[in-house]
């Protein structure tokens, strides 16, 4: 519609054109193994309060760009929605950085992110044959997992921001 199509009276609406950034995120930019990696700071600097969808999917990277984003509030009030994959426990590797603390850590952010944002859904991304299945090939047991066995390790979420709740 273009800025200045919206009207207060009038119904939701949205006057920035929806951008597609597929870029790498990280919490600090850097060049990884040929790979550019840019800040959410960098995309949002420019946006006003609450007028930002944000859409991510970085495979694993998500809990310092999650943990920097906590850290920052100005960043926090230009995001209205914010929809993400997360990935429990895929970081944490030998005795420097075990998975137990890794999961705690990744538990802890959603705890935070939980008094910025308001959880509106949620999905399991998971292989329906689970980790039980496994008599024909070799499986570990997942990170992270019910009681009875379902793996949640992969998990999509979606927010908004608790300012725009009443």
């Amino acid at each position: 519609m273009g800025a200045g199509a919206c009207t207060d009276d009038g119904p939701a609406c949205y006057e920035m054109p929806y951008d597609s950034n597929r870029i790498c995120l990280r919490a600090s930019a850097a060049t990884i193994d040929g790979r550019d990696f840019e800040t959410l700071e960098l995309h949002l600097e420019d946006r006003g309060l609450l007028s930002t969808y944000v859409k991510m999917d970085v495979e694993g990277s998500e809990w310092d760009v999650l943990e920097n984003l906590l850290k920052n509030e100005e960043l926090q009030n230009k995001i209205r929605t914010l929809d993400m994959e997360v990935h429990f426990g895929s970081t944490g590797e030998g005795p420097q950085n075990p998975v137990e603390q890794e999961v705690k850590r990744e538990v802890e952010i959603f705890e935070q992110l939980a008094k910025v944002f308001h959880l509106t859904g949620s999905s399991l991304e998971v292989a329906h044959e689970g980790w039980r299945g496994c008599e024909h090939s070799a499986c570990e047991e997942p990170t992270v997992h019910t009681a009875d066995g379902f793996p949640v390790v992969q998990v999509a979420v979606s927010f908004v921001n608790l300012k725009l709740l009443p």
